[in-house]
């Protein structure tokens, strides 16, 4: 746990100011175990390909991070892909939601080559659907 800090530390800008104490693990309601048993390990972000910081095109969002507690809040993110002219899968819908399945963001996105895929069975995403989006990837990232 030790090893997996300092270095999650090393990679991150995680405010080491505020410490945890691993034995002082509190429940959400429902929880049935700590939230931060969800959490992968910089070794297994390496191993299943995730960006890491110094990797080109990363960017952190903040100067410094609260580290990550059993009570931290929970979201999901879902996009979805369409496959373009150039035999790529682009991003045509991001979708994020809290632990409530309250929706906080959803988006469609233009993808920035021609869609010859809409891959509906698996997206939702249609022709129709698509028609008149002018948001890009630059646009929800910004």
């Amino acid at each position: 746990i030790t090893l997996n800090r300092n270095l999650t530390e090393s990679l991150f800008p995680i405010d080491t100011v505020q410490s945890i104490d691993e034995n002082d693990i509190v429940l959400k309601r429902g929880d049935k175990f700590p939230r931060t048993r969800l959490l992968l390990s910089p070794l297994q972000m390496m191993i299943e390909n995730y960006p890491m910081p110094k990797a080109s095109g990363f960017r952190f969002t903040r100067q410094l991070y609260k580290p990550v507690t059993s009570t931290s809040p929970l979201f999901g993110l879902d996009c979805e892909m369409c496959e373009t002219a150039t035999n790529d899968r682009e991003l045509s819908q991001v979708s994020i939601v809290d632990e409530n399945y309250n929706c906080i963001y959803d988006t469609l996105v233009k993808p920035k080559d021609k869609i010859i895929n809409y891959r509906t069975q698996w997206s939702g995403i249609t022709k129709e659907k698509m028609e008149g989006v002018t948001k890009t990837l630059k646009n929800v990232i910004n």
